[in-house]
């Protein structure tokens, strides 16, 4: 939640590092839920700063992840970000796997 938050308003890289510390520990765990919801918090902050190989990057690991979990919900969210990248053709930054 803080790392949302934070994400929110503007503070990115603090945000980014509240959910590299979470997969860590979902790691250690073996919780998959817990790495496919970092790797898709991970993923928007990416996509907020307009790292978009690294969002893309970050979202097929969480969906990987929700697969082998059978995480239905976050399944769903992580596709559901994944296809908002066909949309992004007239960002002159994106990059080429988006924009074709």
């Amino acid at each position: 939640m803080l790392g949302r938050y934070l994400a929110g308003c503007g503070s990115a890289q603090a945000a980014r590092d509240l959910f590299v510390e979470a997969l860590a520990i979902s790691n250690s765990t073996g919780s998959l839920r817990g790495q496919a919801i970092s790797h898709t918090s991970l993923g928007l902050v990416a996509f907020e700063l307009k790292k978009y190989d690294r969002a893309i990057a970050e979202y097929e690991s969480a969906l990987d992840a929700s697969y082998r979990s059978t995480n239905t919900f976050n399944q769903t969210f992580v596709l559901n970000n994944l296809g908002t990248f066909p949309y992004l053709d007239e960002i002159t930054d994106a990059p080429s796997i988006i924009t074709g």
